[in-house]
């Protein structure tokens, strides 16, 4: 298992590229099971070997494998001895896209204004790229994707959100995913303040990413909201009451 491995390079203390190499493919596999509690730990490391900040994904990673933090060979490294490790281009600015993400799922304000200005800057320094390579290429980046998102999602705009959500980048979906419930709240309450007399289910499908009326009744409900019955056919309410609806 990596979480194995990764507790080997803290005890030898390496600090390489193959290093950087297992945190990022761990910090993948993690994230495709959604456990963000050690995606964190490994995102945190790769900061730490790429920017030179303190990690304490380090330091867990150190208790598990040494019994005496005196033989772990990290805590007796010298400031200096320690060279930042670069990541390619593509990797910055995915990984940056995920910090960004990550700090908006945990509603981290202060660490989502750190990494809206490096991703920022990451953006900016992908611009500096060669003229042909941009023209041939023509994409978004994961870093400007994930500003987008974090657009959306402080400002309520449910429609982008889920545009976006749509055409995630790289592995950027799976962080997104914590964001659904939040972002269809949001959107449900607006929905039914703005709108008057009724609105149908099928509206709340489309504009809230449900995949079928089934799913989407079983949201509303939860939600508080009050169905209009029309006729006797005993079929499925299709329409909401807005003003009687929480």
């Amino acid at each position: 298992q990596l979480k194995s491995v990764r507790q080997d390079l803290t005890v030898q203390g390496l600090r390489n590229d193959f290093v950087l190499e297992v945190y990022e493919t761990h910090a993948r596999i993690l994230l495709e099971h959604g456990d963000l509690n050690e995606f964190n730990q490994c995102q945190s490391m790769i900061k730490s070997l790429t920017m030179g900040l303190s990690s304490g994904a380090q330091d867990q990673d150190s208790e598990i494998g040494c019994i005496d933090p005196n033989e772990c060979h990290g805590d007796n490294e010298i400031e200096g001895e320690n060279p930042l490790l670069k990541q390619s281009k593509d990797c910055a600015d995915e990984f940056a896209a995920y910090r960004l993400l990550y700090a908006l799922v945990q509603k981290d304000f202060g660490e989502m204004t750190k990494e809206l200005l490096n991703a920022h800057a990451v953006t900016k320094s992908a611009g500096t790229r060669d003229v042909k390579e941009d023209k041939r290429r023509q994409r978004t980046t994961n870093c400007e994707h994930a500003v987008l998102v974090a657009k959306a999602v402080i400002h309520n705009d449910y429609h982008t959100f889920f545009r976006l959500y749509e055409s995630a980048l790289n592995l950027s979906a799976y962080l997104m995913d914590f964001l659904v419930q939040r972002v269809r709240q949001g959107a449900y309450e607006r929905i039914v303040v703005s709108y008057r007399p009724t609105v149908s289910v099928e509206f709340f499908r489309e504009a809230l990413f449900f995949h079928d009326l089934k799913e989407t009744r079983q949201f509303l409900e939860q939600s508080g909201a009050v169905f209009v019955n029309e006729g006797s056919g005993g079929g499925p309410p299709f329409w909401v009451d807005c003003k009687t609806s929480r």
